[in-house]
């Protein structure tokens, strides 16, 4: 009976030691959230002085806080004899093509320190600082075009680097590709790069001119994978695409869609100009797929307002930075207070100016600046006023409320606001 009643015993632990590890299997202890790798911060850019002027680059962390004044004086990277402004950007690093204008480069601006990563010097095709413009064909492979500077021969170049470690890939010239070199024509700088993912081609946008722009642009589709020429396209509603001279080297002036289209700001002189200077602008849009521009779509349909940058804030609508001195009441076109900042609805063409306690933001100096970036659901404006100091401001996006960030010494003025971000260094032990 003994011997039974332990068997009985038995038996029974072995299911209960069965049922508690399916217990366990079924619900088991949560794993601890994955930690946070990446660190995000802006790089703040700003122009000192006047007859020698200096560059000078600091991180922030966060920029929201309106109670914080930046001040540059013994701190901050001084980029001014290394690199220009004009300059690419991704995942923590820049590149450019750097002031001794003989190779290409990597470099890394963080805690007050400007590094050099990687350097290559130049192959067979040769390079004018700021005076290209580029695509990412992927994560680490960036091309570089420009027009070749030879007024006989008069061509666009091209260059494909490794951004691990700045090898070059390959490098030619365009095939295909036709000017009038008899009648004196040859090609802008740099003209504007941007890479189709969806099916693999470079849009290449450049004009055409000869002692004076031309009232059009060229429009170049490139397959990236061999660099063949498919066509070139001739767009004439407009004059020019707003970035010629520096590509997108400084500024936004292209941007894609939730749909893949590709918008791009262009701009038109004024029947009434005084100077080239003095233009209107609208947005033209080459479908997703297609190779010529959208004939039935023209945005940004307003009698005045030059485009300066254009930039994707998602939900179909984008923001501008318009040059307009009747607007703001400046004194002309020329170095003046004469830019703002504008919401545009690509479906109804609707614009609305952003607006702070009820009224404009601060009308800004500098058309050679990128004033707008969006991240994580807020737009940030820089801005250069004329009786305050520089400063930012942040709108929201699901919300439209606008609140007041951190403001700029004065005595500097805003030359660009850069979204960056890099791998968090291991915590040391």
């Amino acid at each position: 009976m003994k011997k039974f009643n332990f068997i009985l015993f038995a038996i029974a632990a072995m299911f209960t030691l069965v049922f508690t590890s399916c217990e366990k299997e079924d619900n088991p202890a949560p794993e601890p959230e994955p930690e946070d790798t990446v660190e995000k911060y802006f790089d703040l850019w700003v122009k000192a002085g006047t007859d020698e002027v200096s560059y000078l680059v600091k991180n922030v962390a966060d920029v929201s806080d309106p109670n914080m004044v930046i001040d540059y004086k013994n701190t901050g990277a001084d980029i001014t004899a290394k690199l220009d402004e004009e300059i690419i950007f991704k995942d923590g690093y820049y590149y450019e093509i750097p002031i001794s204008a003989d190779r290409f480069g990597k470099y890394q601006i963080y805690d007050g320190k400007l590094t050099t990563i990687a350097e290559r010097p130049f192959q067979s095709n040769t390079y004018k600082r700021y005076r290209y413009t580029h695509c990412w064909l992927d994560k680490t492979t960036l091309c570089i075009m420009a027009y070749n500077g030879n007024a006989k021969a008069p061509g666009i170049i091209w260059t494909k680097l490794n951004t691990e470690d700045m090898s070059i890939i390959a490098e030619g010239q365009l095939e295909g590709v036709e000017i009038d070199v008899e009648n004196g024509f040859y090609f802008s700088t740099s003209g504007i790069a941007k890479y189709r993912e969806s099916d693999g081609y470079i849009i290449y946008m450049t004009q055409k001119k000869s002692k004076f722009w031309s009232n059009d642009f060229n429009v170049i589709f490139i397959k990236a994978s061999d660099m063949s020429v498919k066509c070139d396209v001739k767009e004439t509603r407009v004059h020019t695409m707003a970035g010629t001279a520096y590509g997108e080297l400084l500024q936004d002036k292209t941007f894609w869609d939730d749909k893949g289209n590709l918008y791009v700001a262009c701009n038109t002189e004024r029947t009434d100009a005084e100077s080239y200077t003095e233009q209107v602008g609208n947005l033209l849009r080459i479908n997703k797929g297609e190779f010529q521009f959208d004939q039935n779509y023209m945005g940004h349909n307003y009698s005045a307002g030059k485009l300066i940058t254009s930039t994707y804030m998602g939900n179909n609508k984008a923001v501008l930075y318009i040059q307009d001195p009747v607007h703001t009441g400046a004194a002309g076109w020329g170095n003046n207070y004469n830019c703002w900042f504008a919401i545009l609805d690509l479906a109804t063409d609707q614009r609305t100016e952003v607006v702070y306690n009820g009224t404009h933001l601060p009308y800004s100096q500098g058309t050679f600046a990128q004033f707008a970036v969006v991240r994580d659901g807020k737009v940030y404006f820089a801005t250069n006023p004329e009786n305050e100091a520089p400063g930012i401001y942040i709108y929201d996006i699901a919300t439209g409320n606008v609140t007041k960030g951190l403001a700029i010494q004065e005595g500097y003025s805003f030359r660009r606001l850069v979204p960056m971000e890099r791998e968090k260094l291991p915590a040391v032990m």
